[in-house]
Formats: structure tokens, sequence, C-alpha cells
């Protein structure tokens, strides 16, 4: 299990890096835009566009991270007042039916990418199945941290029962 962890660490090593790229880029663009368009009164078209794209791959990988850290939008008063092996069986709940929606985003956003095959956008070194690349890339990594809460959860319930079955037997 300690490889299985080093190796999460390590996934959320380089998004942490990949995020402050994505939002570094997009200030410098925003930036740029902004000079562009109210001291030379000449903004490019291309910088607002790719703006967006770029916040596409920060909104997958910040929610990626989110899922990982449980820190995504909860309701969490009525929780907050179970018992611990309850909050586990209901995170095991949440964090599977997280996987069975993120598997069918999966499936849809790789059907989009295949829809946008050679299409381009108004920058020409762009290709709109390099922009949907950040859906299926999201749902993969989502898919992937909400599995690793499933499995702790699921550790934490079956250690948690041996440890009774333990103390009643003793």
């Amino acid at each position: 299990m300690n490889c299985f962890s080093s190796i999460m660490n390590g996934l959320e090593k380089a998004l942490n890096v990949l995020l402050v790229i994505t939002l570094s880029a997009m200030v410098l663009l925003l930036a740029y835009q902004t000079v562009m368009r109210y001291v030379f009164s000449n903004a490019p078209t291309w910088s607002e566009e790719l703006v967006t794209y770029v916040c596409c791959y920060s909104t997958m990988l910040g929610a990626a991270l989110a899922v990982r850290h449980n820190k995504h939008l909860q309701v969490d008063f009525l929780v907050s007042r179970y018992s611990e092996k309850a909050r586990n069986v209901m995170g095991i709940i949440t964090s599977a039916v997280t996987i069975a929606f993120f598997v069918l985003f999966l499936k849809y956003a790789l059907s989009l990418m295949q829809y946008a095959t050679g299409k381009s956008v108004t920058m020409p070194f762009l290709i709109m199945k390099y922009v949907y690349f950040a859906f299926p890339l999201g749902s993969v990594l989502i898919i992937v941290f909400a599995l690793e809460d499933l499995i702790m959860r699921i550790i934490r319930i079956s250690g948690n029962a041996a440890s009774e079955r333990k103390e009643a037997g003793s």
C-alpha cells in the first residue's frame, strides 16, 4: 500500500505543478490582453480564447485534486453527526457514485474528442481535440483518486471490524 500511496503523492505533486503553470498562463495571457486592449487599442482575439481553454484544464485538474483531498463542494452538517463507521460507509457510497459518473463522463468525453479530430479553432496552432483532452484527462484522474478514497475507506472499515472482533473475543 505504501507504493500505491507514493505513486498517488507523486501524481498529486505533478498536478500541483500543472495547476501553477495553468494559473500563471491565465494571468499572463489576461494581463497581455488587457495591456494590448487599453494601451495599444489592439487586443488579439486568440488570447481570450486560449485563456478559456487553459481554464478548462485548470478546472478539471483542480477537481481531481479536490476529490483527492475530499475538499469538493459538499453539505456535511448531517454526516458530521454520525459515527466514523457510518461516515466511512457514506464515503464508500459517494466514491462509488463518483466513479460511476466519471466513467460515463469519460465515455462521452472520448467521443467528443473523436468528433473534434481535425477541427481547428481561431488559432492555427491548436486543434480542438487537444482542448477537449482536458475532459478525459480530468475524468481519469478523478476516477483514480475516488478509487483511492474507496480503497482507503474499505480498509478502515475492515480494520475497525477486525479490532472490534478482537476486543469482543478477549
